[in-house]
């Protein structure tokens, strides 16, 4: 994963880019700020601005991003449902079976790649410059099939909650 993250950094350095951390987990021993931290400390184009264990903030962060590069389902729920593209990195089946859902939802705006991938991280970085270039045209689809999909949800729990 170490050598992924150093192809991430020299690729957004060398593309003017910022990396930052989208964090799911705080918790002690499985902080995704300090995951992202020892991943990324030695790149100049990382961001190490930590953000408040807040659902708002964590938004407003998504919402800063062009592309988000993800191995956890609700980063990658939070950036499509707000139009940016996802790239989810699927460490086991459970997860492949999580993130294709996404995709058949999502469409193009969610590429997944297994893990594995990381020791091909041409890939990978192929996978974020495509996602990155087209995220302007993949944006308004992505906030449409989440209204969509918000839409649907209402209605099934109105049908639900029908005496």
């Amino acid at each position: 994963m170490q050598d992924l993250a150093a192809r991430i950094g020299r690729w957004a350095e060398g593309q003017a880019k910022r990396i930052r951390c989208v964090p799911i987990s705080f918790g002690a021993g499985e902080s995704d700020q300090e995951a992202s931290d020892r991943l990324f400390a030695d790149h100049p184009a990382y961001d190490a601005t930590p953000i408040a264990y807040d659902l708002d903030a964590l938004l407003t962060r998504v919402q800063q991003c062009r592309v988000v590069v993800t191995g956890t389902y609700h980063a990658a729920v939070f950036a499509v449902g707000q139009g940016i593209p996802v790239v989810a990195l699927a460490r086991n089946p459970y997860y492949r079976q999580k993130f294709a859902g996404l995709s058949d939802q999502f469409g193009e705006a969610c590429t997944v790649l297994a893990t594995e991938e990381e020791r091909h991280p041409d890939r990978v970085i192929s996978a974020i410059a495509r996602a990155w270039d087209q995220a302007p045209s993949w944006r308004a689809g992505c906030l449409a099939r989440a209204d969509e999909l918000i839409e649907a949800s209402r209605a099934a729990y109105a049908r639900l909650l029908k005496p």
